[in-house]
């Protein structure tokens, strides 16, 4: 080990040297942490990496990353994987963490057994649908548990001190996230499929077909309604009583529909519990963690967040998010982190990088801290790449809960009963651009179900005509319990047996408001010709509902979808669209502008760019508006960009933003007081969210101006920037996902954050480091010496120190309190302590650090100015450096480690 065990690695800061520069480059901070796997709150966040070759854990230990994470096979078991994957290869990475002083962590994957013949074609998981079968364990087969008790007992046999434990679950991946079929958008994975499951990879769908799920859906039914029969009759079917249907598409009342989900959604709960107990059992000592990262919202993943975290949290230790970096930040919280984090209430979370491109760690990173996460896991490169931007904010790296209090509703029922959306598009695209101006968590029905409403000032709703009873009842009682509710005309909230009283309860006031009046208008340049770039970070002012998340560079335009763009008013303009690739399979696309069809586009062959003529009297107020409608069947074609001309030239990207301000006055004359709380209904239709938003922002911000007596949020970022905040309490952590810099006054400060980059903003004084060369002491008496093993590695690099003579180093503060001081002190190439006199309190440390750091030396009260060092010994030493902190956390300091002891 590099520090005694009381210390823990993390993240470097540079130090301002007052030497020549070093070669090491810095001198890194080491914190006190927990000695726990999982920190815990106010404490430093852990760094972990999956594992990578031996000789790079020292280096990457040197950077404060103190877990290493190794994983078996995904597909088979561990005994039988390929040779990445090898019981030799992980006892070698098992060993090798150790050595360093690390926490050893292990992904275990039990979805797959053997690939086996017989097993392909008898049990396994089918699809409801389509009838395909794939050899994975099967969510309702009881012999899943057993055979994963087995293969945990094994590897707990053969890999004693295992810190952490990451439990698969089910999917091709693990996670908790999904049933399977997303393993389609990696190539190399789909290859080792066919080569080791020997079955055709599966599609995304409704993977609940199989006998064991059919037997359990039956229990279900039969134990809600007495029988098959009384079912068919509850929900207003006619049947055979003997045969009970699976209830997925819209032929099938919605009660059937919305009680097959329930029942499918608890499969993965269930499955967690059953895992989670098994792991506690077999490994007594490690923490056990449960992966969930869904990559879409699609009702065929079966995944309820809320009900599979607060499974973990009875059965487990925490949860590991893997979808870290799958979007953009923007459209990853609104995908599934914002929910993640608002079904995580008092749930521990690791979060995991899916990516390892190094340009997007300060992203990474940002959605971990956003989190509330303990500890972030992620490449080798991307740590070493981030090195020096990592350095910057070290001392910021705390566990912390964020500071929230905006809830957004998620249309759960709603969104289940349209099976092939990837997530409720009013929603996405609504929360994609509120977090530009606000931090706010996404509440599901689940959730609202079970209070969690209670924890916030202010909910928000987008979308969503059918909702569970027990949903609408709970938001009216938070309302009348003092909470603020914004809606606007999306449509009316009614539950599954069509009743509409909590809605008419809530928002029948607004039936007597006037329509509001459209406000929304360009602001920016409009070239003659331009490009929209559909997919881009940027294009979410002109998307207004119905677009899938980025991939490919596109994104998918369902049925409905709608774009929204700046013309000149009194010329034509030419458009012309162009498509990614897809699967025609005879579709046809319409393009529609309010009433009017302006084209018919078949796909047949292939369609790859589309143009059209758009007469100038369309749009006289200036701004064009196109729908996307497809023939029936999920028809999505992902559209790469939009093309737009009223002049010849080459296009131009478009600069610039649509606004949709709203006057406070309109807002008040929208609110309507509900028991203890307010009801805010803006008489506006689905077309209108840009300008819904902007009421949105004002009963975050604005709201004692709305309702006298109410508090406002604190106002960090309320603009539309492609910056972004989380308020973590003491500090605020901000990202810059811009390609330039930017500065932002945050309490009361001017700090500057580059493009792509993470900085934090204290709320009081950050903490004072500051390190003295010895050799750069001014007035220097005593020889300056060239030593390799002191700091900065070249040229006159230590002060000789021989016995009687005492080597005086003057020091300053600008405040006065209580300073930590640290030094390096050497011989024969080795730390050794010696005398220190701090102004007139003595102090004799002893070493306990290795050579590639500092040692403590005491705590001293300073007062403001200088104060002199001193140090002396009977016996010869070379002086290093020493280094004064009033930061309570740090423990000591050292250099990185450039190479494996060996060489």
């Amino acid at each position: 080990m590099l520090l005694p065990q009381a210390l823990a690695l993390a993240l470097l800061t540079p130090a301002p040297l007052q030497g020549p520069a070093r070669d090491l480059t810095r001198l890194f901070p080491v914190y006190r942490a927990s000695a726990a796997e999982i920190p815990a709150k106010g404490e430093q966040m852990r760094l972990g990496s999956f594992m990578p070759s031996a000789n790079e854990i020292p280096r990457l230990s040197s950077i404060g990353v103190n877990l290493f994470m190794s994983e078996t096979d995904k597909l088979t078991a561990p005994s039988e994987g390929d040779g990445v994957y090898s019981v030799a290869n992980l006892s070698a990475q098992h060993a090798a963490a150790l050595a360093a002083g690390a926490i050893w962590a292990i992904g275990i994957y039990t979805t797959f057994p053997t690939p086996d013949k017989a097993l392909a074609v008898g049990e396994g998981t089918v699809d409801a649908l389509s009838g395909a079968r794939v050899a994975a364990w099967s969510p309702w087969n009881p012999e899943r548990i057993r055979w994963s008790a087995n293969r945990l007992g094994e590897i707990n046999r053969k890999f004693p001190n295992t810190g952490v434990v990451d439990l698969g679950v089910f999917g091709e991946y693990g996670d908790a996230s999904f049933f399977t079929g997303l393993g389609a958008i990696s190539p190399a994975y789909a290859k080792r499929w066919q080569e080791l499951v020997k079955t055709d990879l599966p599609t995304l769908g409704f993977w609940s077909g199989d006998e064991f799920a059919k037997q359990s859906w039956q229990k279900f039914v039969v134990t809600k309604h007495g029988s098959i029969a009384s079912a068919l009759a509850d929900w207003g079917m006619s049947g055979d009583p003997l045969k009970l249907p699976i209830p997925i598409g819209p032929a099938f009342p919605s009660r059937a529909r919305a009680e097959y989900q329930d029942w499918y959604r608890a499969a993965i709960p269930s499955l967690v519990h059953s895992l989670g107990d098994i792991g506690k059992n077999i490994f007594k000592e490690s923490s056990i963690m449960i992966p969930i990262g869904p990559a879409s919202d699609s009702p065929e993943l079966g995944l309820d967040i809320f009900s599979t975290v607060q499974t973990v949290g009875e059965w487990a230790d925490a949860i590991n998010v893997t979808n870290i970096g799958y979007y953009d930040f923007a459209g990853n919280w609104a995908m599934s982190l914002a929910r993640i984090r608002g079904a995580a209430f008092g749930v521990p979370i690791i979060t995991e990088a899916s990516t390892g491109r190094p340009n997007d760690f300060a992203e990474h990173l940002f959605e971990s801290i956003s989190l509330g996460a303990r500890a972030h896991i992620g490449w080798p490169e991307a740590f070493e790449a981030a090195e020096r931007e990592l350095s910057g904010f070290s001392q910021d790296l705390l566990v912390s809960n964020p500071k929230v209090d905006v809830a957004v509703l998620h249309p759960t029922t709603s969104h289940l009963l349209q099976a092939t959306e990837p997530a409720p598009p009013l929603t996405y695209r609504g929360s994609v651009e509120l977090r530009d101006y606000a931090d706010f968590d996404e509440l599901e029905e689940s959730a609202v179900d079970a209070g969690a409403l209670d924890r916030y000032r202010v909910a928000v709703v987008f979308e969503g005509s059918v909702w569970r009873a027990e949903t609408l009842q709970a938001v009216s009682d938070w309302v009348d319990r003092g909470g603020v509710l914004v809606a606007y005309d999306f449509g009316k909230m009614e539950d599954l047996t069509g009743n509409t009283g909590i809605y008419q309860r809530l928002f029948g006031f607004a039936s007597g408001l006037k329509p509001a009046t459209e406000t929304t208008r360009w602001v920016g340049e409009l070239p003659g010709a331009y490009t929209i770039d559909i997919g881009n970070r940027y294009d979410g002012d002109y998307l207004l509902g119905g677009w899938g998340p980025v991939v490919g560079g596109c994104r998918a335009a369902s049925s409905g979808a709608s774009l929204r763009f700046p013309v000149a008013p009194a010329q034509d303009s030419l458009i012309t669209i162009k498509f990614g690739k897809f699967p025609p399979e005879g579709k046809t696309l319409e393009i529609w502008s309010k009433d009017k069809m302006l084209a018919s586009i078949s796909a047949d062959g292939g369609l790859q760019e589309f143009g059209f003529a758009l007469r100038r009297d369309l749009f006289p107020s200036g701004i064009g508006r196109l729908e996307f409608r497809s023939s029936p069947g999920g028809f999505a074609p992902p559209v790469d960009s939009v093309e737009v001309a009223t002049s010849g030239g080459e296009p131009m990207p478009l600069k610039g933003r649509f606004e949709a301000p709203v006057d406070i006055a309109d807002v008040k004359s929208w609110a309507h007081k509900q028991g203890k709380g307010l009801v805010i209904f803006q008489p506006a239709k689905r077309d209108s969210w840009k300008q819904f938003l902007s009421v949105v922002r004002l009963a975050i911000y604005g709201l004692s101006q709305i309702d006298p007596g109410r508090a406002d949020a604190p106002i960090f970022d309320d603009k539309k920037d492609a910056v972004y905040m989380t308020d973590l309490g003491d500090s605020i952590a901000v990202f810059n996902s811009g390609s330039a810099d930017v500065q932002r006054t945050v309490f009361g400060k001017s700090i500057s954050i580059p493009a792509g980059s993470l900085r934090f903003a204290a709320a009081g004084d950050a903490p004072l480091t500051d390190v003295y060369q010895a050799e750069a002491t001014p007035g220097l008496a005593l020889p300056a010496v060239s030593a390799p093993e002191a700091s900065p590695g070249k040229g006159a690099t230590a002060v000789r120190v021989s016995p009687g003579q005492t080597l005086n180093i003057p020091i300053a503060v600008a405040k006065p309190g209580r300073y930590k001081l640290f030094a390096r002190t050497l011989r024969n190439g080795a730390l050794s302590e010696v005398g220190f006199k701090v102004g007139d309190v003595e102090a004799s440390p002893t070493v306990t650090s290795s050579a590639h750091a500092t040692y403590f030396v005491g705590e001293f009260d300073l007062p403001a100015g200088k104060t002199n060092v001193s140090l002396s010994s009977d016996e010869p030493f070379l002086a290093d450096l020493i280094v004064i902190s009033n930061s309570p956390r740090i423990a000591g300091f050292q250099f990185p480690v450039l190479a494996a002891p060996n060489g």
